[in-house]
């Protein structure tokens, strides 16, 4: 290889270095906003992954989550690509994927606490409860206002205000 050619293939190397170094650092940033949502970090790693960026992991995150309230069920129908050959093997001995992020792999024994699939049950005979009491209740009975002893404490206030200012006067003529 000449030495112009080998230039150019050194070139092509950083190009692409860097290339793939931005797209990671925009998945991470992808990633981190997704899960500062709130979203679960296993799915939103897999979503970046298979779909790339943030706006279409994230329609992709709650086109399942409309799919799972709809049917009841929280557990994925629409599969994700599987792109573990994409990843490589970090120095340290995690794996690092396409998001740059270092994680462990995972063995059978790994267990990642997620959302409970249980579907949410509701206390009918405690919001029947709730309801009634709201119905009973007086709307404004809450915001009355005790108007003789506010009547009496302004009346008292007025008393003083006075008993000062002739006080005042009285100082004011002996001097």
């Amino acid at each position: 290889m000449s030495d112009s050619n080998h230039l150019l293939f050194d070139l092509q190397l950083d190009i692409d270095s860097r290339k793939r170094k931005r797209q990671r650092q925009a998945a991470d940033a992808a990633i981190e906003e997704l899960i500062s949502m709130g979203f679960p970090r296993a799915k939103v790693v897999a979503a970046v992954r298979a779909f790339g960026g943030k706006d279409q992991a994230l329609n992709h995150i709650l086109s399942q989550t409309d799919q799972n309230t709809s049917d009841g069920n929280t557990s994925s129908s629409a599969p994700i690509p599987n792109t573990i050959a994409a990843d490589i093997l970090h120095p340290e001995g995690g794996v690092e994927g396409l998001s740059g992020i270092n994680e462990a792999p995972m063995t059978d024994g790994d267990v990642k606490a997620g959302p409970s699939t249980k579907p949410n049950e509701r206390d009918v005979e405690m919001e029947d409860e709730l309801t009634e009491e709201l119905n009973k209740a007086d709307a404004l009975s809450d915001y009355d206002i005790e108007v003789t002893r506010e009547g009496e404490a302004i009346n008292e206030y007025l008393a003083l205000l006075a008993s000062a200012e002739n006080g005042e006067k009285a100082v004011l003529a002996a001097q």
